[in-house]
């Protein structure tokens, strides 16, 4: 037991190494509860939580979801994730056009 009082189990967030709950600590490290080994919580893909975007973001993803649907879905990701970049997100897609794993670019 340690003598952190912050001390938490997440639920919310999960290990980057087996994507199970973490023992999480303030610094952002915690320990797997699968492995045990220290982790650091996984990345949230931030299309989940669309309610959090700023409108402009949110704004692309609905045109990318319009044109998705009428044409081309391979496309409108493309055009999707250039748009986003400009936005300082990052996003990938499949063959089919969805689009998945939206994170903020990482600064240099």
């Amino acid at each position: 037991m340690t003598d952190h009082y912050s001390d938490y189990i997440s639920l919310d967030e999960v290990s980057a190494c087996c994507a199970a709950p973490i023992l999480a600590l303030d610094d952002g490290l915690g320990h797997c509860a699968d492995c045990g080994e220290w982790t650091e919580p996984a990345p949230v893909d931030l299309l989940e939580l669309p309610e959090s975007l700023p409108a402009s973001v949110q704004a692309v993803l609905d045109l990318h979801f319009e044109q998705s649907e009428s044409g081309d879905a391979y496309l409108a990701a493309q055009n999707a994730s250039k748009a986003l970049d400009k936005l300082g997100f990052c996003v990938n897609w499949g063959l089919d056009g969805v689009l998945y794993d939206l994170q903020p670019k990482e600064e240099d």
